[in-house]
């Protein structure tokens, strides 16, 4: 049998061998049937399983016209499982044909090996495809003239290349560069991922952006995530009626926005963490007892009756400005229907009853 047989016949028995793969699903099963060849590998890469590719393939050798592609396939899912050494020494089986995938293959090992000039003269004949491992190598080199001349290489409108180029800047100490890439991005209201990701580069060298979370809030007004971080910086720099507005504006949203908030009460006082409490949950039961204790204390009574429909639980709080407003009738109604009082309540009705066998107004 020459190899040209060899090989049909090899291909030709790999759907019987699929078949006793036990986690195939029927569908799987019917899919590899119909493949066979450098097909067959290149449908088991695509649906990552690796480790099945290797063991079906790796006993055997290619014909001479297919060597390049079985060994580039082989590598890649080598690579894939992290197997670097054995994916550089696949690839190393290839002598000719060396094509943009190989390069690209063979600059990505590299860089996980940290053999960083082979890296650096495999990725230089595919760029800008790779550049993220290129611009890794080079630092690690401290080639900084190439990482800056690199740099204007990436892509304006890809928002993972832009994180790239301000942290290649900020590397540089080109601090004033970086904060001037930002703020154009910015203007262009790239993803949330751009935003955290390069604050977090930001952060790292104490650099500020005055307007960073007030543009991210206005190019993506409904993420959560956004929004907290916008709180926190209107929070840090004091600023009380955007603070305010915002949480208004919260609130509009998704009330269940509150629940996401507490980080941020620690900056501030009591009184501004119920007020922004509330201003989260306008139908919650605790804005309004919120509400009837601040009526109550500017003694403002007759709007703290206005409650009445809307809570239950403060039964003191409510009777006492019935009282308050000669509503004798509601208070007493209130009290007198309570099977425990607590001794406010019990001094308050006792008060309320004497009250009415005066007949005539008078206080607790």
């Amino acid at each position: 049998m020459n190899w040209i047989n060899f090989f049909i016949i090899l291909f030709l028995n790999f759907s019987t061998i699929n078949l006793c793969w036990s986690n195939l699903t029927p569908d799987e099963e019917k899919k590899y049937d119909e493949v066979d060849g450098l097909k067959f590998l290149e449908v088991l890469l695509k649906d990552q399983k690796y480790n099945e590719a290797i063991d079906q393939f790796k006993k055997y050798s290619p014909q001479k016209k297919d060597a390049t592609t079985f060994h580039l396939l082989i590598g890649q899912a080598y690579f894939s499982l992290s197997r670097y050494n054995e994916a550089k020494n696949e690839l190393e089986k290839i002598t000719q044909d060396f094509s943009h995938e190989y390069f690209l293959l063979r600059g990505k090992i590299a860089y996980e090996l940290k053999t960083n000039q082979d890296c650096i003269d495999a990725l230089k004949k595919v760029m800008p495809e790779g550049i993220e491992y290129y611009l890794e190598c080079l630092s690690r080199t401290q080639h900084n003239d190439e990482i800056y001349k690199t740099l204007s290489l990436l892509d304006n409108k890809n928002d993972a290349h832009q994180v790239l180029k301000v942290k290649y800047l900020i590397d540089l100490r080109l601090i004033n560069e970086a904060q001037i890439a930002v703020s154009e991005q910015i203007n262009q209201c790239p993803t949330t991922s751009y935003f955290f990701k390069v604050q977090e580069l930001l952060e790292k060298k104490n650099i500020k952006l005055s307007n960073f979370w007030e543009t991210a809030h206005y190019c993506h007004p409904e993420s959560l995530e956004i929004n907290s971080e916008h709180i926190k910086s209107l929070f840090v720099n004091d600023q009380k009626i955007s603070l305010q507005n915002q949480f208004q504006t919260m609130a509009f949203i998704d009330p269940q926005y509150f629940q996401h908030s507490n980080e941020f009460f620690k900056h501030a006082g009591i009184n501004e963490a119920n007020y922004l409490h509330h201003l989260l949950n306008p139908d919650d039961k605790s804005y309004y007892e919120f509400k009837l204790q601040n009526y109550i204390e500017k003694e403002n009574y007759v709007m703290a009756t206005t409650l009445a429909s809307k809570i239950s639980s403060n039964d003191y709080a409510l009777a006492y400005s019935y009282f308050m407003t000669n509503n004798f009738n509601n208070a007493d109604k209130i009290l007198k229907t309570k099977v425990k009082r607590n001794s406010e309540e019990t001094k308050l009705l006792t008060i309320l009853q004497d009250c009415q066998k005066l007949n005539w107004r008078c206080r607790p």
